[in-house]
């Protein structure tokens, strides 16, 4: 049996599939915190079970609308982010097109790239704190006729944040290039560039309900556009891509703000209390990136054990650096920021594995 060529030699290492029995799973971008009312929605939703709900569901899009003052039609309702990505990748890219990612990011890049039959250009930025020069990335862009860029902000491993001043001035001569910008990450910061859509014919802006709202296993995103690229886009996406569950739990945990706000204030908690703890207890031991988000990057560059093993031994799960092309080479682990009483357990895990008594 023949099969596709672009399946055939792709080799993608899927952290997401690595999963163990641990005391403490911080690998997954995963938000435990769920809000009452999503929960309390669905469990009124048994008559829709059994009955067909159309993707594109217009009061959820007018929702989505109103939250950022864009027309409805500059929005499409995907399956989570990946599948906003996916439907990019297979509206616009053909054999041999050139696609820029910087280095480190998040895998699936490379993945929707490569089933597409496209080709990778890889911007390394591999030196701590793995930041991205945006300079650099725009004259690639420039010289080799890239027909497409994805650009993670916030970024994940790294949770560095690109405000959306630098993001203006970086589209700007990038015209004849389609810029994506992955913004699952960053609904914990409040700072988007869904404002610049208007602005740049050539943006795409993807966002998740699996991160910030907790709704990670209910599979639902958006993609936001121009017009002209949202009716293209449209093509490749089936009327019943998600399911009716998804679409009511992402419509009430938008109006639930007494969830958004106090799930704002245990993550900003727990995000401060891992960066002190680390910065008291592991001195020019760790290092780690300057996280604005869920995500962080830890490095131990002078501990002679792996990182990742040493904290997998103690039960807790992470995801190495070697997942990530650009820091197979770097003892690193990426971690999820959750509910306090779990970083609470990570530091304690890393006391113990540094011999740190206090």
């Amino acid at each position: 049996m023949n099969v596709n060529r672009s399946v055939k030699d792709l080799n993608y290492p899927e952290y997401a599939g690595i999963k163990k029995p641990v005391r403490l799973d911080l690998s997954l971008n995963e938000n435990q915190f769920v809000s009452q009312k999503v929960l309390q929605h669905i469990r009124k939703l048994e008559s829709k079970i059994g009955y067909y709900q159309l993707a594109q569901d217009s009061e959820l899009i007018l929702k989505i609308a109103k939250k950022f003052k864009i027309n409805k039609n500059q929005i499409l309702l995907t399956e989570g982010c990946d599948g906003a990505l996916h439907h990019i990748a297979e509206s616009f890219l053909g054999e041999n097109d050139r696609v820029v990612i910087p280095i480190p990011t998040f895998g699936r890049y490379e993945f929707h790239t490569k089933i597409m039959g496209a080709k990778p250009i890889f911007i390394n930025f591999t030196n701590f704190p793995f930041e991205f020069d945006l300079n650099k990335i725009k004259r690639q862009c420039l010289s080799k006729r890239v027909k497409l860029i994805f650009l993670c902000n916030p970024n994940n491993p790294t949770g560095h944040h690109i405000k959306t001043k630098i993001i203006d001035e970086f589209l700007q001569g990038l015209r004849s290039t389609i810029v994506v910008i992955d913004e699952a990450l960053a609904d914990y910061l409040g700072d988007t560039s869904i404002s610049l859509v208007n602005k740049y014919q050539n943006l795409i802006v993807t966002r998740s309900f699996s991160k910030f709202y907790g709704l990670a296993g209910l599979r639902i995103g958006y993609l936001i556009s121009n017009a002209r690229l949202i009716k293209q886009i449209a093509k490749t996406i089936s009327p019943f891509a998600l399911t009716s569950l998804s679409i009511e739990a992402a419509k009430a945990v938008l109006d639930d703000k007494r969830f958004i706000d106090l799930n704002y204030q245990k993550f900003k908690e727990s995000l401060d209390y891992l960066k002190n703890n680390l910065k008291l207890n592991f001195p020019n031991l760790l290092y780690w990136t300057n996280s604005s988000t869920s995500t962080i990057l830890i490095c131990a560059s002078n501990f002679k054990r792996n990182l990742y093993s040493a904290l997998l031994k103690n039960g807790i799960l992470t995801v190495p650096g070697k997942d990530f092309r650009g820091l197979e080479k770097q003892n690193c682990v990426r971690i999820s920021i959750q509910d306090l009483s779990r970083m609470e357990k990570l530091i304690d895990t890393l006391k113990s594995i540094f011999n740190i008594r206090n």
